[in-house]
């Protein structure tokens, strides 16, 4: 997919969700590569850090409020 998104605020504010998201790179002003959106409703995002990218249900997913970001091509 390679679309990058900068990570905003997780509407979300359900402690569990937020301390997995915190534990996977994934914090507010990250930026996260969608790499996959399957049509079982996974998503993976790669947070471009040490961590594995991680696959969420879209419905976590939409729980992630973004604002898509420009990537560089040098």
């Amino acid at each position: 997919m390679d679309d990058s998104v900068r990570n905003e605020r997780v509407l979300d504010k359900d402690l569990v969700l937020l301390r997995y998201l915190s534990a996977h790179g994934i914090h507010r002003r990250t930026v996260v590569e969608i790499i996959e959106i399957t049509s079982f409703g996974m998503v993976t995002l790669d947070p471009g850090n040490e961590d594995e990218p991680v696959a969420l249900p879209a419905e976590v997913a939409r729980s992630i409020s973004t604002k898509s970001v420009t990537r560089d091509t040098n």
